[in-house]
């Protein structure tokens, strides 16, 4: 597997969906999220909605916690959120809502922090 305490889980992805899970060096409740896009020439990200995913087995997966990106940080491309008292071994990130102006990508990555 892929045991991680800091690592980017979600790198350059373009559209919904979730990502390949990872698993926790020492499964964790405090864990915190930077999320990041980029847009290519002549396109803007109009929204963006991230929910980080959770497991004990592996197996199954269930939302933790959602960031909707508001406009200040669609402006900024980037924002951070925090995930508290929620202890799991696996994670993954799920892209629920990506929408764009332009005919080009935008490609979303995702880092964590795991605090044990």
């Amino acid at each position: 597997g892929n045991f991680l305490r800091k690592a980017k889980i979600c790198d350059g992805k373009t559209t919904t969906g979730t990502s390949v899970a990872h698993q926790l060096v020492t499964p964790s409740g405090m864990i915190t999220v930077e999320a990041s896009f980029t847009e290519g020439t002549a396109t803007t990200c109009t929204a963006l909605v991230i929910d980080l995913e959770g497991s004990v087995t592996g197996v199954n997966y269930f939302a933790l916690a959602s960031h909707t990106f508001s406009s200040a940080e669609r402006t900024a491309k980037c924002a951070m959120f925090h995930l508290a008292d929620k202890p799991v071994e696996y994670v993954r990130t799920n892209i629920t809502t990506l929408t764009k102006t332009g005919a080009n990508d935008v490609a979303v990555s995702v880092s964590i922090l795991s605090a044990t």
